[in-house]
């Protein structure tokens, strides 16, 4: 059975409308997350019972995973692991300010899982001076807001160029 030209064009630009969606409003969502204050998010004080760097996962379409390292802490009392990803991998600094049995404040996120590592960490203090700035966290989350707007874009072109084909030359 063949489909009309005029049905193909329709499920072509729903399709394209659908991901379009799923791109705003994941960049609606990361300039959120980005624009979030310290007084916002929750907060905890503890003393640190582990802490190191571990593989995190994400899932990719539930066809494959994303391996990357993180920096993560446990806090007593706390059922949250926090953790901090860095693009470089350098971790040296949070190794060499944070130490098991320090207290520090967290800001956070708060995760409904309590198994893997929360990436929604925003700051870490150790007596009032900032180890983890905020502004880390917040540029990442605005790089990945401006990515999604572009794919949006990409998408919008992509959905006009396929639909190109079905349109009628005008001749002279």
């Amino acid at each position: 059975m063949r489909i009309s030209r005029k049905y193909r064009r329709i499920g072509n630009y729903l399709t394209g409308l659908f991901f379009v969606t799923i791109c705003f409003f994941g960049s609606f969502l990361a300039f959120k997350n980005a624009e979030l204050k310290l007084k916002e998010l929750n907060s905890y004080t503890g003393k640190i019972i582990e802490k190191g760097i571990t593989d995190s996962y994400s899932s990719i379409s539930g066809k494959g995973n994303l391996k990357f390292k993180v920096f993560y802490l446990k806090l007593e009392g706390l059922n949250q692991i926090l953790a901090s990803y860095n693009p470089k991998k350098s971790y040296g600094n949070l190794d060499k300010n944070l130490k098991i049995g320090d207290t520090v404040k967290v800001y956070f996120k708060m995760s409904s899982t309590t198994t893997k590592p929360n990436l929604a960490t925003f700051q870490i203090e150790k007596k009032n001076i900032i180890i983890l700035n905020t502004n880390d966290y917040q540029f990442r989350e605005k790089i990945v807001g401006y990515m999604a707007i572009l794919g949006g874009f990409v998408i919008i072109g992509i959905a006009v160029y396929q639909d190109k084909k079905y349109w009628k030359k005008i001749r002279k």
